[in-house]
């Protein structure tokens, strides 16, 4: 059975094609798994995503005003909590 109910995931992007071609990650953080891979890092699509998933309750991510604002529309009551690498290397 594949587990659905994610409480505590991770986001992040990179570079297919730097500079031009990004995706984002989304990983489970109680597992270390992948959870899904967008085909960008858009608000729409992150929105989109993060409301099919009313039942997260942390996020850890970099400090991106896209993914903030996303977390924060789609999931109010979500804890958002930024990455010790991006904290430490941004």
């Amino acid at each position: 059975m594949i587990n659905t109910d994610y409480q505590y995931i991770g986001i992040d992007d990179w570079a297919i094609k730097r500079g031009q071609k990004y995706c984002t990650l989304i990983c489970d953080l109680v597992t270390g798994k992948p959870i899904d891979v967008l085909p960008d890092r858009s608000y729409e699509v992150i929105s989109e995503w993060l409301r099919e998933h009313p039942e997260i309750k942390f996020i850890s991510m970099d400090r991106s005003i896209t993914y903030s604002g996303a977390v924060k529309r789609e999931l109010p009551g979500a804890r958002i909590v930024a990455d010790r690498f991006h904290l430490v290397y941004n």
